[in-house]
Order: C-alpha cells, then sequence, then structure tokens
C-alpha cells in the first residue's frame, strides 16, 4: 500500500508540475539544527515560516544574505522548499534544500540535509 502512495503521490506531482511548471520556492528555518527526538521524529525546536519567492536565486540569496534579518540570533538552519500549485503538495526529498547559519559568513549556506528528514515531507 505504501509504495503504491508513493507512486500516486510521485505521479500526482508530476502531473502538477507540467500543469503548473512556475513553483514557489518557501523559507522554513528552525531554531536548533535537527536531530532525532526519542520517538525517531524530527527534533528542529521552534519552526517559522518566514515567507517564499517566485525565484530560486532569490530564496538562496535571500539565506545567503540574511535578507531582514531572518536568523535573529535565533534560527539555525533551515529549508528551501519546492512547491507546486495544488493540492497536499509538499516537499519531499529531492524538492527542498537544507541550510545552516554560518557565523563567519553572517548567512545560512547549504549544507547536506540531515538523515532524520529522509522519510519526512513538508
Amino acid at each position: 500500500i505504501e509504495v503504491q502512495f508513493l507512486y500516486e503521490a510521485s505521479k500526482r506531482k508530476e502531473d502538477n508540475m507540467k500543469e503548473n511548471p512556475y513553483p514557489i520556492y518557501r523559507i522554513v528555518l528552525f531554531s536548533k539544527i535537527p536531530t532525532l527526538d526519542e520517538h525517531g521524529w524530527p527534533d528542529c525546536g521552534t519552526q517559522d515560516d518566514v515567507g517564499f519567492y517566485y525565484e530560486y536565486e532569490t530564496a538562496v540569496q535571500a539565506m545567503h544574505e540574511n535578507w531582514c534579518d531572518i536568523h535573529e540570533c535565533t534560527f539555525m538552519a533551515g529549508f528551501i522548499l519546492i512547491h507546486f500549485p495544488g493540492l497536499y503538495e509538499s516537499a519531499m526529498k529531492g524538492y527542498r534544500i537544507y541550510f545552516e547559519w554560518d557565523e563567519e559568513r553572517g548567512g545560512f549556506f547549504e549544507k547536506e540535509e540531515p538523515e532524520c528528514f529522509e522519510h519526512f515531507s513538508y
């Protein structure tokens, strides 16, 4: 059943992308570097959905340059989530880019996604 569901979800995403090829790039931040909690769920601390852009490059620049001080001395990691129009549209692995705060550079920069998100979508 799970394999069939994942196939159908994947097919729905492909269909949405054909119909509406213009995604949004949503920025979501976490107050902690994600780890697994005692129940096996990602523990990210506080989460904030700070906004979105229509262009990938703009979303990345906002993260790199800490636009509007999105770090706020609070947030340590986050994602750019790629969403296409449609219902139940989630960002599975491959449709998101993980970032962590870099104090020296004063911005969020790409890192390898933590394993705790392996089977999760946003």
